[in-house]
């Protein structure tokens, strides 16, 4: 179960920005650098560790047809079809009637608040008065205030993906909303990285489990010479137009192989030794 008692995650803080209405009333964030390699150093690498645990219920790397059937979608969007051969066999199975988008949250009904602790990576939550980003390996979980948590989708679609899940404990159905959508922005941000994707599927749009919850991959996730993790579709792209620079540093790139980013174990747990 998540919640034992003395229970402890790590817990990243993140630094609070003022909110910015642009054009169309929309919510825009001011881009601040991490402080600390929040995507991949602590999500990728906890996501890593879970895999060698053995914690999934599909192998999401070990599937072949999402690799040969693949396309991008022309139009305006860039939406991507992408086929995970065996996938919906390994799911959790859906525990209520899809004919209502929006539904009361049923505790009798599997929620995120019955998963393992193990499948949860870290606390998500805003830093506290001096607003700097903290990253704190092993936090008491505060009950009382019911933390955001990121946690591993066990079923996941792509390398990466997770699930942020809001204010876990006050057991939300899955109903988007102004408040919950301004964190998984902040999620976004943090991650700064354009290739890390964030997505949302009601109960109407297959999703089969009734808790708020957000989704967060990275597509075909790819380190260049930078040392950077990119959408691998979008780096080639980049490379193939005569390009020899890092998207991200505007530097010269020491060489222009890629390398898959299934390799973050030694880089996760080094990384908090220094923490």
């Amino acid at each position: 179960m998540f919640m034992q008692l003395g229970a402890k995650l790590p817990l990243y803080a993140f630094k609070r920005v003022n909110k910015i209405v642009g054009e169309k009333g929309l919510i825009a964030l001011d881009y601040i650098e991490p402080s600390i390699a929040f995507l991949d150093s602590l999500l990728l690498g906890e996501w890593e560790d879970r895999m060698q645990r053995g914690l999934f219920r599909y192998d999401v790397t070990a599937c072949e047809t999402k690799m040969m059937i693949f396309q991008v979608i022309p139009g305006e969007y860039g939406f991507i079809a992408q086929l995970n051969e065996g996938r919906h066999l390994k799911k959790r199975p859906t525990k209520f009637r899809v004919d209502k988008v929006l539904q009361p949250f049923d505790g009798n009904k599997f929620n995120f608040t019955k998963v393992g602790q193990e499948e949860v990576l870290f606390q998500f939550e805003a830093s506290d008065e001096d607003n700097e980003t903290q990253f704190f390996p092993n936090a008491p979980i505060d009950v009382e205030n019911s933390p955001s948590v990121v946690a591993i989708n066990v079923s996941p679609i792509e390398y990466g993906h997770v699930l942020l899940i809001p204010w876990i404990l006050e057991c939300l159905p899955q109903r988007i909303d102004k408040v919950s959508f301004l964190l998984a922005l902040y999620m976004a941000a943090e991650a700064g990285n354009p290739y890390f994707r964030l997505g949302y599927n009601s109960l109407g749009a297959f999703a089969t489990i009734n808790h708020l919850h957000f989704q967060e991959i990275m597509h075909d996730p790819q380190v260049a010479a930078d040392g950077f993790t990119y959408e691998g579709d979008a780096l080639r792209g980049w490379l193939e137009n005569g390009r020899e620079t890092s998207p991200m540093t505007n530097l010269r790139l020491d060489h222009l192989h890629l390398t898959p980013n299934h390799a973050l174990r030694l880089a996760i747990q080094d990384w908090l030794c220094k923490v």
